[in-house]
């Protein structure tokens, strides 16, 4: 998974086929991550349209299930992530899990990426440690969220992003525009995370494809905007490095 969000970029991007394109080492605009939370009989059609860049299983870790996945990189989302529980995952083949701050073991003896969920309500002080977490990234969900995508929720987002640089997963309905999509990235969101349940093929492919769109979208749109202002990571000072060189003359 973690390859998958290291391809997220705004290069060329290939039609769908995203975990594909990660694979390869091409940029993909924005990764999809699907959440599936019991058995689904259009599973396999879902897989097949090429969408999703990994699936987070909640509480259906199944044989058939991960065999319908295929090579899709799958995790659990769990409040039970142990040091043992993880080794019958990480046997069966589990890529990543995702647990709240209380329920994630911080032992790292293993190569299962890590992603502490989190809400919005979370305090400043605590947001600031993330980046020295034993973790690879957070999922964000952000309760009640439904379209269209207001300019507090775009707030709310950027406001969490300033606090880390680890990856950033996003919780999202499966209905949003290119536009919001659009809006999401650029305030640094690495993937979106959408529900599997009552999603039909159709749906997932028409979503892929405003994602795609993006790459071409976010080119344009790179014309002509005014740099962005610095802002400095917790626990850095801005400009630290050039007084100290000036220090040396």
């Amino acid at each position: 998974m973690l390859d998958v969000l290291e391809a997220v970029g705004e290069g060329n991007s290939s039609p769908l086929g995203f975990d594909t394109a990660a694979r390869q080492g091409k940029r993909i605009p924005l990764a999809c991550v699907g959440i599936l939370r019991r058995g689904n009989l259009q599973l396999e059609k879902l897989v097949s349209e090429g969408c999703l860049s990994g699936v987070l299983l909640v509480g259906c870790v199944e044989d058939d299930i991960l065999k319908a996945l295929g090579e899709i990189p799958w995790g659990v989302w769990t409040d039970s992530v142990k040091a043992e529980s993880l080794a019958g995952y990480r046997e069966k083949g589990c890529d990543f899990v995702a647990a709240r701050p209380e329920h994630l073991a911080a032992d790292t003896e293993d190569d299962i990426a890590r992603f502490v969920a989190v809400g919005p309500d979370l305090e400043d002080r605590f947001l600031r440690t993330i980046e020295e977490l034993p973790v690879d990234g957070v999922l964000l969900t952000l309760e009640g969220l439904r379209p269209p995508i207001t300019v507090q929720h775009l707030m709310v987002v950027g406001a969490l992003r300033t606090m880390f640089e680890k990856h950033l997963l996003l919780e999202v309905p499966p209905g949003l525009g290119e536009g919001e999509l659009a809006a999401l990235k650029n305030l640094g969101v690495a993937g979106i995370a959408v529900e599997l349940e009552g999603l039909s093929p159709r749906s997932l492919k028409g979503l892929g494809r405003k994602i795609e769109a993006l790459a071409g979208r976010q080119a344009v749109q790179r014309k002509g905007r005014r740099p962005l202002p610095y802002i400095p990571s917790p626990g850095r000072t801005p400009f630290a490095e050039e007084e100290e060189e000036e220090g040396e003359f």
